[in-house]
């Protein structure tokens, strides 16, 4: 008689093999759900910033197209809650005779930054809430540094690991006329 040998696994080198395939396994799945949260964190930060370099190039186009003289004005905006930045534009409206100029007011409220486009004299408590949003911000700082020199600081927050972290930017913009009035 032959003797026939044993073809297969015993049972301990298949609970190593499904062992070792568990932890491979789950090694993957950390690592992909670790890459997917660095990934997530990364992309609303590029957004933050990017809402950040938004709002400040408006600022800018606005201030350099209002950039003559007593034409930009900073104070606390009409439904007094914060700091505004109203600028006046002289306008033709043959439609319109009697207003010659507009004004354009650049605030914060509900974490966005807004315009509002008006003529001067209407009632602007209500029309506040009419403004267009423009990107995300929680707050800002606006100095006026000399007469020629305007440094605005915008802030977006976001929590984080369970803190609050403001990321800011801030710039100085010439103005060239000198027209700034507080």
């Amino acid at each position: 008689m032959k003797s026939r040998s044993k073809s297969g696994y015993s049972l301990v080198e298949l609970v190593l093999v499904m062992m070792l395939l568990v932890l491979v396994a789950s090694l993957v799945f950390s690592l992909t759900a670790a890459g997917s949260r660095a990934w997530m964190r990364l992309t609303e930060s590029g957004n933050r910033r990017t809402d950040i370099r938004t709002a400040m190039s408006y600022i800018d186009v606005q201030l350099k197209k209002s950039d003559s003289f007593d034409s930009i004005n900073i104070g606390t905006d009409p439904t007094g809650n914060g700091t505004a930045i109203k600028l006046v534009r002289e306008i033709k409206n043959p439609t319109i005779p009697d207003f010659n100029k507009s004004e354009t007011w650049i605030y914060i409220q509900d974490g966005k930054l807004y315009e509002l486009h008006t003529l001067p004299g209407m009632p602007m408590q209500d029309a506040m809430s009419a403004g267009q949003p423009l990107a995300n911000a929680d707050s800002w700082e606006i100095r006026i540094i000399s007469d020629e020199l305007l440094e605005v600081t915008l802030n977006i927050k976001h929590q984080q690991d369970d803190r609050e972290i403001i990321e800011s930017m801030t710039r100085q913009f010439y103005i060239r006329s000198g027209g700034l009035d507080s």
